[in-house]
């Protein structure tokens, strides 16, 4: 619910949370990943690609977590703390656009690597579970392109991070190989 505290924009009246909040986040998004991966190691226990299925899943849960670290880092740690300081007046400043035109880039490069992640994971339950794997796939590729598009922001980004973990959870229950 850290999206509820999110500001919608950089002030110096915000920076004190917009600092804080994105200082917090930095160890909170990288845990957006254990689900997806999770569920991939629980689904592809049975699978015959499953190397290849977790190898992709991890590799593309890091991209994530390094990229989307990269965007927290400079256009919310960086841009924060220049506007907190008084150095840079806003969300319309030089040094702050720089900051956040930097971190575009890595945004797009974790939401991306974070949408592969959701959809290996749904593969991964679709070849244990069939159809059923299908309502979570896409709740949790909704909450994947969410982030990507609307970061944490109330209400849309929150609402999409509540599809994402809806999503992993429903995932996860059909995610176990049908004991016969």
């Amino acid at each position: 619910m850290l999206g509820l505290a999110h500001p919608h924009h950089l002030t110096a009246d915000t920076a004190p949370v917009w600092l804080v909040l994105h200082i917090v986040l930095l160890f909170v998004f990288p845990v957006i990943a254990v689900g997806p991966i999770s569920v991939v190691r629980q689904a592809a226990v049975a699978s015959a690609d499953r190397r290849l299925l977790r190898r992709a899943a991890t590799s593309s849960a890091v991209v994530y977590a390094v990229c989307y670290g990269t965007l927290d880092v400079l256009a919310g740690i960086g841009a924060g703390s220049l506007v907190d300081q008084g150095v840079g007046a806003g969300e319309q400043d030089r040094a702050v656009l720089v900051l956040q035109k930097a971190a575009e880039p890595f945004g797009a490069i974790g939401g991306v690597a974070l949408l592969c992640l959701v959809c290996i994971a749904g593969y991964a339950v679709w070849k244990v579970a069939g159809q059923s794997a299908l309502p979570g796939s896409l709740l949790v590729v909704v909450g994947a392109w969410g982030l990507m598009h609307h970061h944490i922001y109330w209400p849309t980004g929150t609402l999409t991070m509540l599809c994402f973990a809806a999503g992993v959870a429903m995932l996860g229950f059909h995610s176990q190989p049908a004991v016969v």
